[in-house]
């Protein structure tokens, strides 16, 4: 059977999961110095200008360029709160070394999905007397009304205080510490500095690798996305940041989230539309070897879809009427056509509770032949289907960010019309089984039928 708009959509869908969850390709996102949503521009400032703040800011001349000269700067203001990502040490055993309190903020999308040695290089974040580099992250709520510089990190190949090459820069950072953009005190309160997780050896912040069945394919699809920076899937992505660096030994909360972002559930449908063909099928399969004269059926089926690690589980209930008229012939000949409307209903219980329906309008044909104890027959059918799915993401705030909510609640409405037809080569499996037990993935399908007839 071809479902033919809806099935290349899911197909193409799928086959884009599947390889990218082989040939797992990370993708680092993208940013700007002034993408950060609401953000006043107060005005530019070259790099070199900036070099000089930080000299008085630090008190001596001694100062590896921050940003990338040649570059232009910014001193900006928040008008709404924003997440940001800082990089730090631990064990903090010697000063100099950068805490999770601290002036240096980076957008967490360019940072998702990079290993500690290319966050290091990004950023040319420092190399310390001792030999060790930050090794940690922690989430930054930076507050509205906060004003600070952003810029394109510098290279810094030759740190002056002698620890030699730190790494190309080109990074989009945020300098939100005290003397930022003439600010003469610390604007980010250190409770602000939550949820903190380890970024060595890395990947950071990546989801695929910590999941398994449909999840890991869906996570490790999600990782390699380029996402541009605090855009409304970056947002979403930061709500499993969230669950990912809080429950660092349990990826189930993650799960439970990725799973809700899959597509796998709209397969479902496809199962219940082929379901529907096998009920009318079946019906005119069982007209074979009828007498000359009309029939009438009303038929209903339920059927319950155990999930499992790989598909999603959902309850589909389906309704039928059929009429159709037979034609009995000479020398054991019968003919016959046939109509139905079918209608399912489809409920997720297990994905945010989204439900969905699939109406199909079909006409067939059947014939059959008896020779003594032999029977032969055959159905064809063809038909038009409509179908909706209001597809429910819910995941609960985490309440580890302050001011700033991580909870998703989203219903996503789509709806397709598709063509059927039935190949003659599956005629015979349709015909038989549709209606009856399955198994599939390893889950049980339990299905239920009941049906009225009338000739």
């Amino acid at each position: 059977m071809e479902h033919e708009t809806l099935a290349r959509r899911l197909t193409a869908t799928a086959a884009g999961l599947w390889l990218s969850a082989a040939g797992s390709a990370l993708a680092a996102g993208t940013a700007t110095p002034t993408d950060i949503p609401g953000l006043e521009v107060i005005g530019a400032v070259s790099a070199e200008s900036l070099l000089g703040e930080f000299q008085t800011i630090y008190g001596t001349d001694q100062v590896n360029p921050p940003f990338e000269l040649g570059t232009m700067g910014y001193a900006v203001r928040t008008t709404q709160p924003f997440v940001g990502v800082r990089t730090y040490v631990q064990p903090r055993d010697m000063p100099g070394k950068a805490g999770q309190v601290g002036g240096w903020v980076m957008p967490i999308a360019q940072l998702r999905g990079l290993t500690s040695a290319e966050i290091q290089a990004n950023w040319a974040l420092p190399i310390y007397a001792d030999g060790t580099r930050n090794n940690m992250l922690t989430l930054v709520v930076v507050p509205a009304g906060v004003t600070f510089w952003s810029g394109v990190a510098g290279p810094i190949t030759d740190a002056v205080d002698g620890t030699g090459d730190w790494g190309q820069g080109g990074g989009i950072q945020y300098y939100v510490g005290w003397g930022a953009a003439g600010v003469r005190s610390y604007q980010v309160p250190a409770a602000n500095y939550v949820v903190t997780g380890a970024a060595d050896p890395g990947p950071v912040l990546v989801y695929g690798p910590r999941l398994s069945g449909s999840a890991r394919i869906v996570g490790g699809y999600l990782d390699g996305l380029p996402v541009a920076a605090y855009s409304d899937l970056d947002r979403a992505l930061l709500t499993l940041d969230v669950l990912n660096l809080t429950s660092p030994t349990d990826p189930a909360p993650l799960g439970a989230a990725v799973r809700q972002l899959s597509p796998e559930i709209y397969g479902a449908g496809l199962r219940v539309v082929d379901h529907q063909s096998g009920l009318f099928l079946d019906a005119l399969g069982r007209r074979a070897d009828s007498k000359t004269g009309a029939w009438v059926v009303a038929t209903g089926a339920s059927a319950e879809f155990d999930g499992s690690g790989e598909v999603t589980g959902y309850r589909a209930t389906s309704r039928a009427g059929m009429a159709g008229a037979d034609f009995g012939g000479r020398d054991g000949l019968t003919l016959g056509v046939g109509g139905a409307w079918l209608t399912s209903r489809l409920d997720w219980r297990d994905a945010g509770s989204s439900t969905g329906t699939a109406d199909t309008a079909m006409l067939g044909a059947h014939g059959s032949y008896r020779m003594g104890p032999v029977l032969l027959s055959g159905q064809i059918a063809a038909g038009m289907g409509w179908g909706e799915v209001d597809r429910r993401i819910t995941v609960a705030d985490s309440g580890a960010l302050p001011g700033i909510s991580t909870a998703i609640a989203r219903t996503e409405a789509v709806c397709e019309a598709f063509v059927q037809t039935v190949d003659p080569q599956r005629l015979a499996g349709l015909a038989g089984g549709a209606a009856g037990p399955r198994t599939e993935a390893g889950s049980r399908l339990e299905s239920r039928q009941s049906s009225t007839q009338m000739s």
